[in-house]
């Protein structure tokens, strides 16, 4: 399958407010490579919630057309790119994506040479007229690794030249460029990426698993209640929703509780790998949001303290940093003391996945066990 084929593949299976947010970054795209202006932006959303498919939709619309592209060379970091620890690092990276060897192999040599001053002038000679479109994935994690000086260089770079337009995610608001002391403050214009409502996991659903097409309308009903069933359990993840439909794909048994518990199973090296991250601390309070029956439940800070064994004002520092950073999410209660805040987990899958995989298997439990306690939800 060709690129464009691919391209035109997601295109079809995009859903929902995906694409009205797909449109305005092509949008913004072509009208930048018009008209000069440069309206930097960041695509802030969670694990699997579709910023890269945002953003590889909206570049590949942005250069259907002949003119647009001639007007623009795109420059692409991705989040597997691995060896940056510097300015000059990503500018290696960068100039490398644009995929011209002769020119990489001179960039190698001016990092040996740490001459920052000569990679730059590299890339740009490259655009020769065009407006470049970097774009930088996981751009809180490459923030952290190019220090402070990184990021200024970087700003200097992009405001003097006029030739850049900078496009980027992150899971999350971060000091970077949130926080004025920054050298990208205000920069941004941030888009957040929407999770799938029930409707929308429901017709990603059908056009990744054909099985549930709309003329088979026994068949739809059943699988639109179990959808809305599982989407109380594991939120509106795009991504979760495509490894869901790749579970049922091409199945005739139409096992929504195996579905289910493969998802979480896929999950599992995820979630243990972001949760070692933390502090032995920040994981208590995480694994005691127990989630009843596989949904998230709020909590309040003097009940998670006392069951993670600590200070109350040790937890809500802790809470608050993890809301911060996305993982917990505070809210009050309608009805009751305004002034108390109450916590849930922000990733219902991450819910679902201590439901399931952490609580039930403390002690062991035989899959058997795990099913029975997933279909109790049925």
């Amino acid at each position: 399958m060709s690129t464009k084929e691919q391209f035109e593949q997601l295109d079809r299976t995009t859903v929902g407010s995906s694409n009205e947010l797909i449109g305005r970054l092509a949008e913004r795209i072509v009208q930048a490579s018009g008209t000069g202006a440069r309206p930097h932006t960041l695509v802030i959303g969670p694990y699997g919630s579709g910023k890269t498919h945002a953003l590889k939709l909206a570049q590949h619309r942005a250069l259907r057309s002949f003119q647009t592209t001639e007007q623009i060379l795109l420059a692409w970091v991705d989040e597997n790119t691995l060896g940056i620890g510097s300015y000059a690092d990503l500018l290696v990276e960068i100039i490398r994506s644009t995929g011209i060897s002769i020119i990489q192999e001179r960039a190698v040599e001016l990092r040996a040479e740490a001459d920052t001053s000569g990679l730059e002038r590299l890339f740009l000679d490259q655009c020769q007229g065009r407006m470049a479109l970097l774009v930088v994935e996981q751009l809180d994690e490459i923030f952290k690794r190019i220090g402070v000086e990184g990021q200024s260089a970087l700003r200097g770079l992009v405001e003097s030249q006029k030739s850049i337009l900078l496009f980027a995610s992150a899971r999350h608001l971060f000091p970077g460029v949130a926080n004025r002391d920054y050298p990208w403050y205000g920069s941004f214009d941030v888009e957040r990426v929407a999770e799938l409502t029930e409707l929308e996991a429901e017709e990603l659903v059908k056009k990744l698993a054909p099985q549930f097409a709309p003329q088979k309308s026994k068949l739809a009903g059943f699988a639109a209640r179990k959808i809305w069933i599982h989407h109380q359990m594991l939120g509106g993840s795009p991504r979760v929703w495509q490894l869901f439909a790749a579970e049922l794909k091409g199945k005739t048994d139409l096992d929504f509780t195996w579905a289910f518990m493969r998802v979480v199973d896929r999950l599992t090296p995820y979630y243990t790998q972001r949760l070692q991250q933390l502090s032995p601390a920040e994981q208590r309070l995480l694994v005691e949001l127990r989630p009843n029956k596989l949904k998230s439940t709020p909590y309040r800070v003097t009940d998670l303290a006392k069951a993670a064994g600590m200070s109350v004002s040790s937890a809500a520092s802790l809470l608050g940093r993890l809301a911060r950073s996305g993982w917990v999410r505070a809210q009050k209660d309608p009805n009751g003391d305004r002034r108390a805040s109450w916590y849930t987990l922000a990733d219902q899958a991450l819910a679902a996945w201590i439901a399931m995989v952490y609580w039930n298997s403390r002690p062991h439990k035989t899959p058997a066990g795990l099913r029975a306690a997933a279909e109790d939800q049925h």
